[in-house]
């Protein structure tokens, strides 16, 4: 669900770019509303989402500002590869990379020359094969330990949330 973060405000917060086709669906704020109301745990759900959000969030912040660009690109593209499985579990180690490698150098802070020497590393270390617009990662626990990130677990089921309605 896009735009969640802007529920909060009376102007939206949020600039959104497709990256690949969408399509896309308004649900009017008030839709919403009814919708939590009648649905407690839907709700829920949604809470801990914006939750996760901002824990990837801070895991990010907390990258970019303490550490060099091969556990900034690391941890991006384990990332990216963490939310591409939620949606195909089937996905293994390959998957499509929309963004240019100039986004990506913008996206972790620093420069394509920069960015640029960081694959080369990586590719002569055979952790990644990036094509055009593919990512293979080689090296899942390598790349994992170049992130250096905490090993965080979605709960994909959370059983204290509140029931939904009875069916």
């Amino acid at each position: 669900m896009l735009g969640m973060p802007s529920l909060s405000l009376r102007e939206s917060a949020d600039t959104i770019v497709a990256l690949t086709d969408v399509d896309v669906g308004l649900v009017p704020r008030e839709e919403l509303g009814h919708l939590f109301e009648s649905n407690a745990r839907l709700a829920a759900l949604l809470f801990l989402i914006s939750q996760e959000e901002r824990v990837a969030t801070m895991d990010r912040l907390a990258s970019i500002g303490a550490t060099e660009a091969p556990r900034r690109l690391a941890a991006l593209l384990l990332h990216i590869r963490a939310r591409v499985l939620r949606s195909d579990p089937d996905v293994g180690t390959t998957f499509d990379m929309p963004l240019s490698q100039d986004d990506v150098a913008a996206l972790i802070g620093v420069t394509p020359a920069h960015l640029s020497r960081t694959l080369h590393y990586f590719r002569e270390n055979e952790l990644i094969v990036w094509t055009r617009h593919r990512v293979e990662i080689l090296k899942v626990a390598a790349m994992q330990a170049i992130a250096g990130l905490p090993g965080r677990v979605l709960d994909q089921d959370p059983d204290w949330l509140p029931r939904g309605p009875a069916a």
